[in-house]
């Protein structure tokens, strides 16, 4: 075989590498909106008893764009913002490509925020990540995002 032969044969080679990581990609990326819907109805089902104590949910169609390099995703979700008195939380997707998740979430409570992140292994778990606000930074801490951690998140918020 001729040098260009050995060319042909690695460019041929590289190229259909490409088409497989985009095809990967493009498959994680039509499974991410699909993620973050299943936890935005969790959190519907779990607030649902408060909407009769005057607790307003709505949820807000959102066109996101993510850009890992060489890639450019478009892709629809939804934002949650739930509302008592004069209290806001917002729980609103951020990014698919984060650096060791498996995608971020964010979890408002008036001015304090909150990552909600994915797992990595497949399982689709979700984390809350709680960041310490010492100096230097200690490592983040991850605990279950779970009915009781956003429910008692949202009572110390709303002082109940």
């Amino acid at each position: 075989m001729g040098k260009a032969e050995e060319m042909a044969a690695a460019l041929k080679l590289k190229s259909d590498q490409d088409a497989e990581g985009k095809a990967k990609l493009e498959a994680v990326m039509d499974e991410w909106p699909v993620q973050v819907e299943g936890l935005l109805t969790n959190i519907e089902r779990w607030v649902s008893p408060l909407k009769a104590s005057g607790l307003s949910v709505t949820r807000t169609e959102e066109i996101k764009n993510e850009n890992p390099p060489g890639y450019n995703f478009r892709y629809k979700t939804h934002k949650l913002t739930m509302r008592f008195g004069n209290k806001t939380v917002v729980v609103e997707p951020f990014a698919r490509f984060m650096i060791g998740t498996g995608g971020r979430v964010d979890f408002k409570l008036g001015k304090t925020e909150l990552g909600i992140i994915l797992s990595t292994d497949g399982s689709n778990e979700w984390s809350a990540m709680i960041q310490s606000t010492q100096r230097p930074p200690a490592r983040p801490q991850f605990l279950p995002f779970d009915e009781d951690f956003f429910l008692d998140q949202l009572a110390k918020y709303l002082e109940i």
